[in-house]
């Protein structure tokens, strides 16, 4: 019962504190004297680098109470809604770059995995000067390949977020 009625609580200080403050650098200072340890920012994703589709959050108690009532202020409002800030940080920009890391370096991993097994399985014995001339290729293939792919993918990824928004 305590946590619902803090949730409300905390929904009508969103409310209260989203009309007043301009922007979400004005809110959290005004949040942070008030006491709250605590502070989000969800956007939509349909429109990610406006701050006018977005909901703020905070709390006393967790970053992650702060998040779920950011997220619940903007999904009332706007489709989509990820975490964009927490406190001061711009966490979503940074588990962007975060995940294209990692795939990169698993895109990597696998293309070297495939090109030494197929090298392997054509019969180039490892170490010979024919097998790294294989695998040297057969990587540069992979690569463009992969390019390629992902090219395919930003533009179906920005066609979607053109229909997103269009809706």
């Amino acid at each position: 019962m305590k946590k619902v009625l803090l949730l409300i609580f905390a929904g009508l200080l969103v409310t209260s504190c989203g009309t007043s403050y301009s922007n979400y650098q004005d809110w959290t200072s005004g949040v942070y004297t008030k006491g709250y340890k605590y502070s989000s920012e969800a956007r939509s994703l349909n429109n990610i680098n406006s701050s006018q589709h977005a909901g703020w959050g905070a709390s006393v108690y967790s970053q992650s109470e702060a998040n779920q009532i950011a997220l619940q202020y903007c999904n009332k409002n706007f489709y989509s809604c990820v975490i964009y800030k927490e406190g001061y940080t711009n966490v979503y920009e940074q588990r962007q770059r975060e995940k294209a890391e990692a795939e990169e370096r698993q895109l990597i991993s696998n293309i070297k995995d495939k090109a030494i097994a197929e090298c392997k399985e054509i019969g180039f014995s490892e170490g010979s000067t024919e097998f790294a001339d294989c695998n040297l290729k057969l990587s540069t293939l992979y690569k463009e390949e992969a390019i390629e792919e992902k090219k395919i993918r930003a533009a179906e990824e920005q066609a979607e977020a053109a229909a997103r928004q269009a809706r």
